[in-house]
């Protein structure tokens, strides 16, 4: 709840004391909770929430000057927020085919399964086991075709990614570019 707050305070200043309304002042935050067992070490993977921050508007309170020496400056000040939170699975997959399947997240760059599930057709997933700061592709696996080996669809990029893998992951097509390549060869 603090970072929302302190993040209310940076958007009012970076607007210079104008007034936000409420779809402009959405924001989100990704907390990952590791479970620790008896011995203080990890267990198993975080366990992962993506938490959406609504706001009401964010409206200009009276301003007071204040002098620093012999120059005046001005604090922007809001008024009263009211926050919503909605916690979220940062990842939701669904079978949306008429096969059951296997479904996988992979790693972008370090090439690892992080997560896999055997969904049925219209089943789907939430899962909080893989946070939002790595760069994820999707992999399928049905019983007739399957993702070739080292390819996917790229479902999230990931954040700030290190230097020597923002040239790999240029290189990935996104799920929305991939699908329309499927579908253009198809159709």
């Amino acid at each position: 709840l603090g970072k929302a707050v302190g993040d209310s305070a940076l958007l009012f200043e970076e607007t210079k004391g104008a007034s936000i309304p409420p779809e402009r002042g959405e924001t989100g935050v990704q907390i990952s909770c590791p479970v620790v067992g008896g011995s203080g070490e990890r267990e198993v993977a975080p366990f992962c929430y993506a938490v959406e921050v609504g706001r009401s508007p964010i409206v200009k309170a009276p301003q007071k000057k204040t002098k620093r020496g012999e120059k005046s400056e001005t604090a922007y000040i809001h008024g009263p927020i009211a926050y919503t939170l909605s916690v979220h699975a940062p990842f939701v997959v669904a079978n949306l085919l008429p096969e059951p399947g296997r479904f996988e997240l992979m790693h972008a760059v370090r090439k690892t399964v992080l997560w896999f599930a055997d969904l049925e057709p219209g089943q789907q997933v939430s899962i909080h086991s893989v946070g939002l700061d790595a760069p994820l592709l999707l992999l399928v696996n049905l019983r007739f075709c399957r993702t070739p080996i080292g390819e996917g669809a790229l479902v999230h990029h990931g954040v700030d990614p290190p230097p020597e893998a923002r040239e790999h992951i240029g290189r990935l097509r996104s799920i929305g570019k991939a699908g329309k390549a499927v579908t253009m060869q198809l159709g």
